[in-house]
């Protein structure tokens, strides 16, 4: 009889921010509004609510397209959840990630750029994909990067449309599209 070998740590994502909010979300949607788990898988789309369970456990990290959806679900901040999903991969981030982080500063009281991609990242900028330099300069390039990036609340926004017009990226929607858009949202 084979023995059965375990990993070494089965739920690596216990300790993080974001296992802890939606633990105490999910505890709260239940006392408060009578949600059960098995409930907040349905509304949420998850065939089984173990998968809930596992990421409020940290067995599994919180799926980042998901973030959003997950918070709103179980009345929690979303950005705030999205970003702690984020740390949750990367660790650095989270300081990163924060108006006033308080990760580790050079001279002058502030981190260089440099620095803080190479914190997000987990490496060295070299080690990047050709895919994430091609955004970096984009980014850099753009004068007006705020109106073109998106924040993380407004991802699962953008992945909707995009799920919805595959051609979203390469054309763009037409203007009757726009139209429609703005008057459901009106």
């Amino acid at each position: 009889m084979r023995e059965r070998v375990l990993p070494e740590n089965p739920y690596p994502y216990a300790d993080t921010i974001a296992a802890d909010m939606l633990r105490a979300a999910v505890q709260r949607a239940g006392e408060q509004r009578g949600l059960s788990l098995r409930r907040l898988a349905k509304v949420l789309g998850y065939k089984q609510a173990t998968v809930l369970s596992h990421m409020a456990n940290g067995r599994i990290p919180i799926p980042l397209e998901r973030a959003t959806e997950i918070a709103e679900a179980v009345d929690m901040p979303a950005a705030d959840f999205f970003r702690a999903a984020v740390a949750q991969r990367n660790p650095a981030a989270m300081r990163l990630l924060e108006p006033h982080g308080s990760a580790s500063q050079e001279a002058g009281g502030h981190m260089n750029m440099a620095t803080q991609l190479v914190e997000l990242a987990g490496s060295s900028l070299d080690d990047l994909s050709e895919e994430q330099k091609q955004v970096l300069r984009e980014v850099a390039l753009d004068r007006n990067a705020a109106r073109r990036w998106l924040s993380p609340a407004e991802i699962p926004l953008m992945l909707m449309l995009r799920r919805l017009r595959p051609s979203l990226g390469r054309n763009g929607l037409q203007r009757h599209e726009l139209s429609a858009i703005e008057r459901a949202l009106s």
